[in-house]
């Protein structure tokens, strides 16, 4: 579902709405870095209110999910994670490298917007993951459910659509079963998935990066 999201200044930006919320990790203080610290402060006294989150992807980073989403500092945006939140879930740990930059979706073009809008979607939803001690879900993954539901009536057929279902829910299903360390379950789930995406040209160009993803999912176990 899309609902609307408005910024300080008035504008509207629309943002998908989380059957969730937002609820954060209240188990992690709050301990960013003087430089950080001092970094928040110049925005706000700049005017800045909504902030995107820049910097290095590493893998093992443990704020790499904050990585492109978009903040708000001080809570005035409602339908955005705060920094509070943000810092609460590891963003700014010790020897962080992430840094904060003012953004505006006004200002920028439609595919910019679009990333953040994936990116937040994505740091919310592994935010609310880690809350409940579950694994969040990977990026990849997420992107391409995101796309499919926000596509534009007509034109699809139906046997597509219902092959991606079944791929979404199988994927789900084996993700659900590594966090809770059955990995049988998640072997045969991933080789299932795996079985969808050999039969059915589902997610076009992109299929053969899920393909890999998968399969290294089942290497490493």
């Amino acid at each position: 579902m899309i609902g609307p999201m408005r910024k300080k200044c008035g504008d509207e930006w629309k943002m998908m709405e989380h059957q969730e919320g937002v609820r954060g990790n209240a188990a992690k203080p709050a301990a960013p870095s003087g430089a950080h610290r001092a970094m928040v402060e110049r925005l706000k006294a700049a005017g800045a209110e909504i902030c995107r989150v820049v910097g290095p992807q590493d893998k093992d980073d443990p704020c790499l999910d904050w990585v492109g989403a978009v903040l708000s500092l001080t809570g005035a945006v409602k339908g955005l994670p705060t920094l509070d939140q943000a810092v609460r879930d590891g963003l700014f740990h010790t020897g962080c490298r992430h840094s904060l930059t003012s953004f505006n979706p006004g200002k920028v073009s439609a595919s910019q917007t679009k990333e953040a809008e994936i990116r937040t979607i994505h740091a919310i939803q592994a935010m609310n993951a880690r809350a409940k001690g579950k694994e969040p879900p990977p990026l990849a993954v997420r992107r391409y459910i995101w796309e499919l539901a926000n596509q534009e009536g007509g034109g699809e057929p139906d046997s597509v659509t219902r092959d991606r279902l079944k791929f979404e829910r199988v994927y789900e299903s084996a993700r659900k079963a590594k966090a809770a360390g059955d990995m049988d379950t998640f072997r045969l789930k991933c080789r299932a998935a795996l079985d969808i995406l050999r039969q059915s040209d589902i997610y076009g160009p992109r299929q053969a990066e899920l393909m890999a993803m998968l399969e290294r999912s089942l290497e490493s176990v």
